[in-house]
């Protein structure tokens, strides 16, 4: 998904928005 949208903040930083979007569904999961 990321790499067939080379965004140009998700080219600068892959992992500094990966990480807190996989944190961010993890929760989801939880709290739901």
């Amino acid at each position: 998904m990321m790499a067939s949208r080379p965004d140009p903040i998700t080219a600068k930083h892959p992992h500094t928005i990966t990480l807190p979007v996989c944190l961010a569904v993890g929760m989801m999961f939880l709290l739901a």
